[in-house]
């Protein structure tokens, strides 16, 4: 290259994962340089969260909206709402309010734990004023004042629309065989906040109506045998789903989910050593639902409720046939 590599690079070269580069060692690409002694100055403190943000948030790119809203801002357009929506329909993308909504959260970082707030800085990228956006002036200060700062965030803003684009696809909706986190499923559902650390195995979103289920299909030894189900694929296109235990066909979500009364989106991931991430089985129909009971701690039996889960459409084989290989240290795909 005669230069220094940008994420840019990496992605087009196809080299190195620049997500895993930006994000598993350091809380930007700006930072890792800074480790790795190819940088001399390092981000300030609030650089710093905003590039956290840009690369732990919208790099990915999982969901184009945001970096393309980010985009039009930087390069000096000034957006209404509907605008958004028409620059939206002619890159193909959904527009739908939530969405849209949803965008607006997580740019404004009201989508994020109070936690993650702190950890990118306390301010949002992008606020809103009536049907007008508009880059927050915390956010506009590092970027006029400092010429790196601006290098990075256009590197991690252009290479998470060559991402969108080239790995999932250009599509803002859930992709079966690819992989999404907790967060991610909140965020691509459109929900009002990040609630990861709330959904034990599944949860109803009382704003959107849907319901995300999270199978961990080999259980650790030491799990505890109240959580230890026997979810199973029974064939590409059918899976065998256990609620929480202490559960029975009256209880609220659990009835609400068998009457088929919320969309259910379901995930798997093959033990716990595979990480956060779960592979996207797809939507899926329930039938066949029946109380019954299941082997709690002392011999204790708790009630808990089965039923089939029929996928939209069948698994790969070849994702189908990870999931019923035995785990062993080596195992991948």
């Amino acid at each position: 290259l005669g230069q220094q590599p940008w994420l840019m690079d990496f992605a087009r070269f196809e080299t190195v994962d620049p997500v895993v580069l930006a994000t598993a060692r350091a809380t930007s690409y700006w930072d890792f340089l800074v480790k790795a002694k190819a940088a001399d100055a390092a981000p300030t403190a609030q650089q710093r969260g905003f590039l956290a943000f840009l690369n732990h948030e919208l790099l990915p790119g999982k969901r184009p909206h945001e970096l393309l809203l980010v985009q039009a801002l930087l390069d000096g357009q000034s957006l209404t709402r509907p605008e958004f929506r028409e620059l939206l329909r002619s890159q193909d993308l959904a527009d739908d309010v939530r969405t849209v909504l949803s965008s607006e959260r997580v740019l404004s970082y009201r989508f994020f734990t109070q936690q993650e707030t702190t950890k990118y800085g306390g301010a949002g990228v992008v606020e809103r004023t009536g049907e007008r956006y508009r880059l927050s002036e915390a956010f506009l200060a590092e970027w006029e004042a400092d010429e790196t700062f601006r290098a990075h965030v256009r590197d991690a803003i252009e290479t998470g629309l060559y991402l969108a684009r080239h790995r999932h696809g250009w599509r803002s909706e859930l992709q079966q065989g690819q992989r999404y986190s907790r967060k991610d499923v909140c965020r691509l559902l459109g929900w009002e906040s990040n609630q990861q650390g709330v959904i034990f195995g599944y949860k109803i979103d009382a704003a959107t109506q849907t319901c995300p289920i999270f199978i961990t299909y080999h259980k650790d030894d030491d799990v505890s045998a109240s959580t230890k189900y026997e979810d199973e694929l029974l064939d590409p296109q059918t899976v065998r789903w256990y609620t929480r235990s202490r559960k029975t066909l009256q209880s609220v979500d659990e009835r609400r989910i068998a009457a088929e009364e919320v969309p259910l989106h379901v995930f798997a991931k093959k033990d716990d050593a595979e990480g956060t991430d779960f592979f996207y089985l797809g939507q899926a129909a329930p039938r066949e639902a029946e109380q019954t009971q299941m082997p709690g701690g002392s011999g204790k039996m708790l009630d808990v409720v089965t039923m089939k889960l029929d996928l939209e459409a069948p698994l790969d084989d070849s994702l189908y046939e990870y999931f019923l290989r035995p785990t062993s240290p080596d195992a991948s795909m």
